[in-house]
């Protein structure tokens, strides 16, 4: 229906429609012309003169002028009401359809508390075997071999040389390794517990100890998080 109204308002259409209009209103004026003497017989000069002028070819272009303008405005005002419309619907904001119709939904996952604790690799190496890297090899490439064992864990017997505890916050006993006197060891110890234990032990005693290696530095080997397992 609206393609139809559209055909009959397209400018063509009205092009038409006016020559249409033109004709009829021609020959409207014209055959209403013979009722002249009418009105004059009725003696009103000013219906005379109004006559005189729509039956003239100005009042005839005049009144086709008028009816193109009334078909133009009939064709303009359903396209502005449309664009008006298409306007409007455009500025309002238009939500996905799964955002409009379905409501969010929020999972609650429920996580476990697992303990703390860390699984621990150790090796069986010796301190004397980690610090023999940097004796036989330059310290780029001793680095390198050294990485195959960081992180990881190594037990040995350790002779007390010092102990240092620092406001509580670790513990640090420096010493050397009680089978090989010139492979020194500095162990740290993080825990409460631990620290509260070395406070009380003596100068050359020897504890054995399990420790993360962590680095070796001036010929030192390095470990941390360290454990005492028994006195030796």
């Amino acid at each position: 229906m609206q393609n139809k109204t559209r055909r009959l308002l397209s400018p063509r259409a009205i092009g038409g429609y006016i020559i249409l209009a033109f004709v009829v209103i021609n020959q409207g004026i014209s055959l209403l012309s013979n009722v002249d003497f009418v009105i004059v017989a009725q003696g009103n000069p000013r219906l005379v003169a109004v006559w005189n002028f729509l039956a003239s070819p100005v009042g005839n272009l005049l009144a086709v002028f008028l009816v193109a303008i009334y078909l133009t405005v009939l064709v303009k005002l359903p396209e502005n009401s449309q664009n008006l419309t298409s306007k409007k619907d455009s500025e309002q904001p238009h939500l996905p359809l799964e955002a409009s119709s379905k409501q969010p939904r929020i999972s609650i996952k429920t996580i476990s508390q697992q303990p703390n604790t860390e699984e621990r690799m150790v090796v069986s190496v010796t301190p004397n075997y980690l610090l023999g890297f940097y004796k036989s090899y330059t310290a780029a490439q001793a680095d390198k071999l050294l990485e195959e064992y960081v992180g990881k864990w190594i037990k040995i017997s350790l002779k007390i040389a010092n102990v240092h505890v620092h406001s509580l916050v670790d513990g640090h006993i420096v010493g050397h390794d009680a089978n090989e006197k010139s492979v020194f060891i500095s162990a740290i110890f993080n825990e409460q517990k631990w620290i509260d234990r070395i406070r009380i032990l003596q100068l050359g005693e020897i504890i054995v100890v399990t420790g993360k290696i962590e680095k070796v530095s001036g010929g030192t080997l390095c470990l941390n998080n360290c454990e005492i397992v028994n006195p030796s």
